[in-house]
């Protein structure tokens, strides 16, 4: 079935071989092959969280139609990347527009999965506790005041509405 004109117009036997690479500076290289056609192709980035299923970024890029000369040729795409660490997983997918299905084609699709972290000894974690301080009240600070819980925790106070100001201190 695969091999009839129709399916083969429509880019059946086209392998665009997909590869992403995240690189530094919140970028995703996407690396795919091209098919026999002077279309043009849509890449489609979808971001999500590590577990979860709701997307938290969206990009689309368009790919101009190649020329003869670089049917089946590698072409190289390089999306920009949500700022936030925590939307980490990436689907992309790549759309051609062959003549023969336009807004119907096939979409081939990989998907990165979020970078393992390492668990590293010592490693620190942090907690925001927030103490809010109106004009007119009085704050005093116990320069002695050490706050541990478990051995590798350290806590950031913040204190917001200090003459305008906010004064941060980490204690541990």
């Amino acid at each position: 079935m695969r091999m009839t004109a129709p399916c083969v117009s429509s880019g059946s036997l086209w392998d665009p071989n997909i590869t992403a690479e995240t690189l530094e500076a919140q970028q995703l290289r996407v690396s795919l092959t091209l098919w026999n056609e002077s279309t043009p192709y849509q890449v489609l980035l979808t971001s999500f969280p590590h577990t979860e299923n709701q997307s938290c970024f969206h990009h689309v890029l368009m790919v101009p139609e190649p020329t003869p000369k670089e049917f089946h040729q590698r072409a190289n795409v390089t999306l920009t990347l949500s700022d936030w660490n925590w939307c980490c997983r990436h689907r992309v997918q790549v759309q051609p527009f062959f003549s023969s299905c336009l807004n119907d084609c096939l979409r081939h699709s990989v998907t990165l999965p979020c970078p393992e972290i390492p668990d590293a000894p010592g490693r620190k974690c942090m907690a925001a506790l927030g103490v809010g301080v109106t004009e007119g009240q009085h704050l005093e600070l116990n320069p002695d005041l050490v706050l541990r819980v478990g051995a590798d925790f350290n806590f950031t106070w913040t204190y917001s509405g200090l003459q305008g100001g906010a004064v941060e201190t980490l204690l541990g």
